[in-house]
């Protein structure tokens, strides 16, 4: 199995008691036309107080000495709270941004393509 993204969490919010919590992060991947190699990916992200969300998708698997580039494979990305869009940035060839002023609930949405 691939990895398709990692979640910068490194801005934890705190609770009522000034204890760390992280943000609640689910991802559903679906494969609904499996001959076209395409994996729908959706990430939830819960929680979230920071006004900038970073994803990164690594280059390389773990035990491989090959960088593989899967963000070149990755299409259709979207960013929503709620119904509205949320505005986003590709910062670098696998670092996207997301401005998020701040919202809780965050779903990303992308297909990437995978034939190996």
């Amino acid at each position: 199995m691939t990895d398709v993204t990692s979640l910068d969490t490194s801005s934890a919010a705190g609770n009522r008691e000034g204890q760390l919590t992280a943000p609640t992060i689910q991802y559903l991947v679906a494969m609904p036309n499996p001959e076209s190699h395409l994996f729908e990916v959706t990430l939830r992200v819960q929680g979230w107080s920071e006004p900038v969300l970073d994803l990164k998708m690594p280059v390389w698997t773990p035990g491989s000495y090959l960088v593989r580039e899967y963000a070149r494979h990755l299409q259709d990305f979207s960013s929503l709270s709620g119904d509205r869009a949320l505005p986003w940035r590709k910062l670098s060839k696998n670092h996207w941004q997301i401005e998020t002023n701040s919202v809780s609930d965050i779903t990303v949405r992308y297909r990437i393509f995978a034939n190996e």
